[in-house]
C-alpha cells in the first residue's frame, strides 16, 4: 500500500511521460486508440477472471437451473444484482469513451442498424463466448 501510494502522491511523472508522446503510448499510431485497446484488454481479462471463479460457477448454475441453483445456496438474486452492475460498468466505460471519441452525445448513431450490427456480432462470435463477441466484432 505504500508503494502505491507513493507512485501516485506525486503524478508529475505521468504528465510528463504522455507530453512526451513516447513511442509506446503511439503503438498504433493514436493515443486514443491504444489507451482503448488497454482497457478493453483490462475488462476482458476482468470478464475472464469472473467466469472462472467461483462467481463464475454460480452463474453458470443459475444460467442451467434458477431453480437448482437456489437449491444449493446460491443467492441467486445477489449474483444477478452483481452482473447487471458489472455490465451496467462496462456499458457505462464504453460509452463514455465512445462519448469523448465522437465529442458530441447524439442519439442518431444508435438506431435500428447499429442493432442488428451488434446482434449480427454476437451471432457470428457466440452468445456464450467472451473470446467469441471480439471475434464478431472484428468480422463484422
Amino acid at each position: 500500500m505504500e508503494l502505491l501510494n507513493s507512485v501516485f502522491s506525486n503524478i508529475d511523472w505521468l504528465e510528463i511521460w504522455l507530453a512526451t508522446g513516447d513511442t509506446f503510448l503511439m503503438l498504433f499510431g493514436s493515443l486514443l486508440f491504444t489507451v482503448l485497446l488497454g482497457l478493453t484488454l483490462a475488462v476482458l481479462l476482468f470478464c475472464l477472471s469472473i467466469a472462472r471463479s467461483r462467481i463464475g460457477r454460480a452463474l453458470l448454475a443459475i444460467r442451467s437451473s434458477e431453480s437448482a441453483a437456489r437449491a444449493s445456496g446460491v443467492d441467486v438474486v445477489a449474483h444477478k444484482t452483481r452482473v447487471f452492475a458489472v455490465s451496467a460498468a462496462c456499458a457505462a466505460l464504453a460509452g463514455s469513451l465512445y462519448a469523448h471519441y465522437l465529442n458530441f452525445v447524439n442519439p442518431t448513431p444508435f438506431g435500428v442498424d447499429a442493432s442488428i450490427t451488434q446482434l449480427t456480432a454476437l451471432t457470428i462470435g457466440g452468445f456464450l463466448s467472451l473470446w467469441g463477441s471480439y471475434i464478431g466484432a472484428a468480422v463484422v
